[in-house]
């Protein structure tokens, strides 16, 4: 019997040893070229800002435009509404919201800018004047510096060039302020093929912004920790963000734990853990047919040997009688 599953286990072995060295190949490309910088460079900060209002007040703030090009250009400011779309969270900006009023309360000391030389940085100013009747929660905008339309000719595309960037604006209106919200996916495929990936998608139910943080490990099934990741995300108002993870360094083939983790608002915290395949589909199939076959096979040699013992036994003469 011992010898039965020896067998066995040895012809699963040696069917694995056959199928794994195709996962030791990979095809790898050429690495592309990195792209020469724009010679009109155009560049804002601070990234965001955040700022808390009050009815029929007014609050002053300024961005930093800096050229940090090769050449000289001029530029616009303007304010615009700014809000997201779909879990992909791709930004939107000419699109008016509940939430985007804000944008039209921001006024320029000056709109328009001339002749900014590489290296400078020039400051802009501006004013946020809240009306009297605010609503309650968060506004949100995004102020642009964007160079004009008479810059210089990009040889390389033979026409006229033009960019913008952006300042994020999260206004507290204060009022009757809900900050709520829930987890409404925690999307983890039980196989994926490499690099893994996985989605979790926050909803945000209240009308003010709030970030989460959000942590995943991955680790053997014996516990040893491989991988792990950690990031910060705002979510707006009545909206749903996915947040995507990806372990870029995952292996071709293997089984994995992987925990995935929400800190969630006022200290709430959510996690999920999930045993992950990683693998082409094909050689899990594979494996699986030769896993069946193999306890098909230990089956046969079971029986074989009962029927064998049997046939002995059987065929053992009989003690005659005094």
């Amino acid at each position: 019997m011992i010898k039965s599953f020896r067998l066995a286990g040895g012809l699963l072995l040696a069917a694995v040893a056959a199928v794994l060295p195709l996962a030791g190949f990979s095809e790898v490309g050429a690495a592309e070229e990195a792209a020469a910088p724009p010679k009109i460079w155009i560049q804002i900060s601070p990234v965001s800002e955040k700022v808390k209002l009050k009815p029929d007040k007014k609050v002053n703030r300024q961005v930093r435009v800096s050229n940090i090009g090769d050449e000289a250009f001029d530029f616009k400011v303007y304010a615009d509404g700014y809000s997201a779309q779909d879990v992909s969270y791709d930004p939107i900006f000419d699109k008016e919201s509940n939430y985007s009023l804000v944008a039209d309360w921001i006024k320029f000391e000056k709109t328009e800018y001339k002749n900014l030389q590489p290296k400078q940085t020039v400051e802009v100013s501006y004013q946020i004047d809240a009306p009297k009747d605010l609503p309650d929660g968060g506004q949100y905008a995004v102020i642009f510096a964007e160079t004009s339309d008479d810059g210089a000719v990009d040889q390389s595309v033979g026409m006229k060039t033009t960019s913008r960037v952006g300042t994020l604006i999260f206004a507290d209106l204060g009022g009757k302020t809900r900050r709520t919200g829930e987890v409404a996916e925690f999307n983890q495929p039980f196989w994926s093929e490499s690099p893994l990936r996985s989605m979790t998608v926050v909803k945000n139910t209240g009308n003010i912004d709030f970030s989460v943080k959000f942590s995943s490990t991955i680790s053997t099934l014996f516990g040893r920790e491989l991988a792990s990741n950690t990031s910060e995300n705002s979510i707006l108002p009545e909206t749903s963000r996915g947040i995507a993870n990806v372990w870029e360094d995952s292996p071709f083939f293997g089984i994995f734990n992987i925990k995935n983790t929400v800190d969630f608002i006022d200290g709430t915290k959510l996690d999920e853990t999930k045993t992950v395949l990683i693998g082409p589909i094909w050689l899990w199939i594979t494996i699986y047919v030769i896993f069946l076959l193999t306890l098909i096979l230990i089956m046969i040699i079971i029986v074989l040997k009962v029927r064998k013992g049997n046939n002995k036994k059987s065929k053992k003469p009989k003690k005659e009688s005094k």
